[in-house]
């Protein structure tokens, strides 16, 4: 864009999310798609009031969810632009801001421990399984799950089969951490598998209420205090198919299904 006097709208892009000065989230970013439902947001980035021409690449399109159709634009410096390519402001990004300050600080030592316990129909001696992960602040962490296997005292895993289980997150440094969490899966025998992930606390309202396949599951922008944990439940469910059914439950009987969940979780110190 020419060099212009900017509106900096009072929206925030904080990794996937965009807030508004309230901290209240108002869009979410997926892909190169924000996705609002949020009147007064869609109304202020569509606005285009400044007679100011769109010539920087796009980075993104405003899309609102109610109305299902895309109201505006975004280029690569966050500009924001009616359809028409008229200029409405500026988000400011709150996460390049994070990730300068805390290139400017000592390297902080993250660690996460990642507790996961099985909690399906097993027996009591089965033991929970437990990966401690160090990273830097603002890494990436990525391990695997195999949670399709025989248990001890239910050794076929079949078409309409469900478990769950829980894992936990512990922040173990002297300052809170903002957690992303994804799923992928390895899937080789295409097994309809769909999951729900959610925190699991009393007070809390589910995030995900739908089981939906791995890939279209994540939880972004979880708060944890510092030197304490949260614990999450994942939900699995081998969804019935009606077609292959039988075939899918001979795969278990055997032996030769493997199923693994890969979760990746996105970690960023917090400086209150």
């Amino acid at each position: 864009m020419r060099n212009i006097d900017k509106k900096i709208l009072s929206y925030y892009l904080y990794f996937r999310t965009i807030k508004d000065h309230d901290k209240k989230v108002v869009a979410r970013v997926k892909g190169n798609t924000i996705l609002s439902n949020d009147e007064e947001f869609l109304e202020n980035v569509s606005s285009g009031k400044y007679g100011l021409q769109m010539d920087e690449s796009l980075k993104y399109n405003i899309y609102s969810i109610k109305n299902n159709k895309v109201v505006a634009k975004v280029d690569k410096h966050l500009n924001t632009y009616s359809l028409n390519g008229v200029y409405s402001g500026t988000l400011y990004d709150m996460t390049k801001f994070l990730r300068i300050v805390v290139g400017c600080i000592v390297l902080a030592l993250i660690t996460i421990c990642l507790v996961f316990t099985n909690i399906a129909k097993t027996s009591s001696d089965v033991k929970p399984i437990s990966l401690i992960v160090s990273e830097i602040d603002g890494g990436i962490v990525s391990t695997e799950w195999n949670i399709f296997g025989k248990y001890k005292d239910d050794k076929v895993i079949y078409p309409g089969k469900k478990g769950e289980y829980y894992f936990e997150l512990i922040n173990k440094n002297s300052k809170a951490l903002n957690i992303d969490i994804n799923l992928d899966e390895v899937n080789e025998y295409s097994i309809p598998m769909i999951f729900k992930l959610n925190l699991h606390e009393s007070d809390n309202s589910n995030i995900n209420d739908y089981y939906i396949p791995a890939n279209s599951l994540e939880l972004n922008n979880i708060y944890i205090p510092a030197n304490s944990s949260r614990i999450f439940k994942l939900e699995w469910y081998w969804k019935n198919s009606g077609t292959n059914d039988k075939d899918d439950t001979q795969i278990a009987s055997t032996g030769l299904a493997t199923y693994t969940v890969k979760i990746t979780v996105k970690s960023v110190l917090v400086y209150e």
